[in-house]
């Protein structure tokens, strides 16, 4: 978990800010896996993106 938060950090900010808002609007509370899922597929998202080329 601490290499994917240190190897994709930008994945990782975005990832904390999208368990921010569900916490703020949902009950639900989102575990360290789950931003761990989060920052894998942001990263490839961003990763695939044209812009970021």
């Amino acid at each position: 978990m601490n290499m994917i938060r240190a190897q994709y950090l930008d994945a990782y900010d975005c990832a904390g800010k999208i368990a921010s808002y569900i916490e703020k609007t949902t009950p639900y509370v989102v575990l360290e896996e789950e931003m761990v899922y989060l920052t894998a597929h942001i990263q490839r998202l961003q990763k695939a993106s044209p812009k970021a080329r």
